[in-house]
């Protein structure tokens, strides 16, 4: 006896009720209470397919990108600009899936030189997108950050049940002759998703039902830092700040005054070289890598205030060459703290990254 089939959506699975030409065979030579139940048994549980279930496959149209370029890296208004070529392959010269798409993390948006055509029953559709798109620069580990870029294109027009994107990923690449000064592509990739939304925004399609699904097309782009000039320019005036700083353990504890003005000069300089690199990232809400080296700097330069202050407290209580021994471990204990603590704060975002 040959199982049935069942068959679910895309998927099938084996029966172990007799197949209904099989019942049909065996009938004869039973009850009749018998054959009601075999029948009713069979119409249950028997051979299906997934439109007697309900369960239509969703309509769908190829959809491809080439990424052109990638440009206006901003990461203060957080974003970037990108141009990219968009193109689908529908069955049916009714869907137009192009025409209806939404670039949701766009900020401004410029489509020109659509077009459509008829390939041997295939139609075929492309689009050429300009824009500024949204993206969260997360430089927590600058210059050793790491960054996913992405586009998100949704189809408004129906439910994700009723139509959902296929990739093209033949076809969708970045383009070889992109040029991104400092920064390398490390990765490219198109991903077909649903999106849930808690409203139906008044759609009769979802009749009773209080979320809505739509089919989102993702493209992401992974990038990697390769230089590292822009952050040496940042930091170089944390550091000669610092610098500046333990030089006053060679005034001696008896220019407490020469001392105490060089100390302010240096922490007014970290402060600003502070927000100079705030107005280049932006405020953010977590601890970056700068923002631990001017933290570090602030804190061992008010050590070294407190440092001289010991020192000029020993020279007033006339115990001068205690004082001057004071200063001389003072240089080499804030150089070596200093230099381990930076070493440690740059592996640790190198391996964050």
């Amino acid at each position: 006896m040959m199982p049935g089939r069942i068959i679910v959506g895309k998927q099938a699975h084996t029966s172990f009720l007799p197949a209904p030409t099989t019942l049909a065979r065996g009938l004869g030579c039973l009850p009749a209470w018998i054959r009601v139940f075999v029948a009713a048994a069979a119409l249950l549980w028997g051979p299906r397919d997934a439109a007697a279930l309900g369960t239509p496959d969703p309509k769908t149209c190829q959809v491809g990108v080439y990424l052109i370029s990638l440009y206006d890296f901003n990461m203060s208004a957080g974003s970037f600009g990108a141009d990219l070529w968009v193109w689908s392959t529908c069955p049916d010269e009714k869907i137009k899936p192009l025409d209806v798409s939404d670039f949701v993390n766009a900020n401004q948006l410029q489509t020109r030189l659509a077009s459509t055509y008829n390939r041997s029953g295939t139609f075929w559709s492309y689009v050429k997108v300009s824009g500024t798109f949204r993206h969260h620069w997360n430089v927590r580990s600058y210059p050793f950050d790491r960054q996913e870029l992405q586009i998100v294109m949704e189809h408004t027009a129906d439910p994700a049940s009723t139509f959902s994107y296929t990739v093209d990923r033949e076809g969708s690449r970045p383009s070889p002759e992109i040029n991104l000064d400092g920064w390398r592509i490390t990765g490219f990739g198109v991903a077909n998703k649903t999106y849930i939304y808690d409203t139906v925004f008044g759609d009769p399609a979802f009749n009773g039902k209080k979320q809505s699904d739509y089919s989102r097309l993702v493209i992401s782009v992974s990038l990697e830092r390769t230089k590292r000039w822009s952050f040496i320019k940042l930091v170089a005036g944390v550091y000669i700040a610092f610098a500046l700083s333990v030089l006053t353990f060679l005034l001696g504890p008896f220019n407490g005054g020469r001392r105490t003005g060089l100390l302010g000069a240096t922490l007014f300089a970290v402060l600003v070289n502070q927000r100079v690199a705030e107005s280049v990232f932006g405020r953010v809400e977590q601890l970056t890598l700068l923002d631990l080296i001017h933290v570090v700097a602030m804190v061992f330069i008010f050590g070294i205030a407190l440092a001289g202050i010991y020192a000029q407290w020993l020279d007033g209580h006339d115990r001068k060459e205690e004082a001057l021994r004071s200063d001389r471990r003072g240089i080499w204990i804030a150089v070596s703290l200093y230099v381990i603590v930076n070493l440690a704060l740059l592996a640790g975002a190198a391996v964050r990254g």
